[in-house]
C-alpha cells in the first residue's frame, strides 16, 4: 500500500467534510483513475461534482500531480507513488 495526499479547494473541500487535505491508502501501481474511483465511492457528493451523467470528468475540472497537470503526463492513467500529492480543483471563472 502507498499513501497519497489529496488536496482540494472551494466546493470540493466542502464535499470532503471541510478538509483541505486528506491522506488516502491505495494499492501500489494504482492510477489517478483508481484513486478517483476510491474517492467517489467514499464521497458520493464528490462523484456528482466530478463526473457527468456519462461518468466523464466534467469540463473545467483540473488535476495536478505533484504540481503538474495530469494531462501533461499520462492523464488519468498516471501511476501514483508513495507520498505523491494530487490537487483537485473545480472550474474557476473570473471576469
Amino acid at each position: 500500500m502507498i499513501i497519497v495526499k489529496i488536496k482540494t479547494i472551494l466546493k470540493f473541500k466542502e464535499v470532503l467534510g471541510g478538509e483541505e487535505e486528506i491522506f488516502v491508502k491505495i494499492p501500489r501501481n494504482s492510477t489517478i483513475n483508481d484513486l478517483l474511483d476510491l474517492l467517489t465511492n467514499n464521497y458520493q457528493e464528490l462523484s456528482k461534482e466530478i463526473y457527468n451523467e456519462k461518468k466523464e470528468i466534467r469540463e473545467g475540472i483540473s488535476f495536478l500531480h505533484n504540481g503538474v497537470n495530469i494531462f501533461a503526463k499520462e492523464g488519468l492513467d498516471t501511476i501514483l507513488q508513495d507520498g505523491d500529492s494530487i490537487l483537485i480543483f473545480p472550474p474557476v471563472g473570473g471576469g
